[in-house]
């Protein structure tokens, strides 16, 4: 259930990001304050977005789910809480 979750908030933080990217350039060109004021907003959303992957990842590796590539590469059942946090970064 998380690693869909999480996989679903990377696809839609590429989207936002790729409104980011577009929405309030091609506003500034037409002098569109509306599409500009996008940019904040779909900052936070993405930021938002990725956080959510993360914590995600984390639940993963907490509740030893092999399902996911990345804890099946970096984590065992047997490794203590710390370095399973800590496994995240590997």
């Amino acid at each position: 259930m998380y690693a869909e979750l999480g996989h679903f908030a990377l696809t839609l933080a590429l989207a936002v990001a790729l409104v980011q990217a577009t929405l309030p350039h091609w506003g500034a060109s037409r002098g569109d304050r509306s599409l500009m004021a996008l940019a904040p907003s779909s900052a936070l959303l993405g930021f938002a977005l990725v956080a959510l992957s993360f914590v995600c990842l984390v639940a993963g590796y907490l509740g030893s789910d092999f399902s996911i590539t990345n804890v099946w590469e970096n984590s065992h059942s047997a490794k203590p809480l710390i370095y399973k946090i800590s496994g995240v970064w590997g």
